[in-house]
């Protein structure tokens, strides 16, 4: 079909669908970590129009690939910190925006939101 796997991580990269998830374990108990603006259905992803740029021709992403939920195994992108596994998190600001001020709202919403973590989650900050 002349469409590469590169061209389709494309797509589905530009249109914010695929984002990572997994989960964690804290103690004896295992979480699941859902990325907060993945789409609603397999068939919205399915439904993507990818296009060979020799032809012309297009296809829906579900005519010629096989869509599914699933984990990778093994994770394929780690993350430690102190030799322990962790979960990075970046902020930043935007255009024209005031660095101090977002630091601040950043550190704030950090508080109210630290003691509704789940057991056995630390948070640390590494710059800021």
């Amino acid at each position: 079909m002349g469409i590469s796997t590169s061209q389709i991580a494309n797509v589905l990269e530009g249109q914010t669908l695929v984002m990572p998830g997994g989960s964690l374990r804290a103690d004896d108990v295992r979480l699941t970590v859902r990325a907060t603006n993945a789409v609603e259905s397999l068939a919205a992803i399915g439904d993507l129009v990818l296009a060979n740029p020799q032809t012309g021709a297009s296809f829906r992403l579900a005519d010629i690939a096989t869509i599914r939920r699933g984990v990778t195994e093994p994770a394929s992108l780690l993350l430690f910190r102190d030799g322990a596994p962790a979960i990075g998190l970046g902020v930043s600001n935007t255009i024209g925006g005031n660095v101090v001020e977002m630091s601040a709202a950043v550190k704030t919403r950090m508080e109210t939101l630290i003691k509704d973590r789940p057991v056995g989650i630390q948070v640390a900050s590494i710059s800021g």
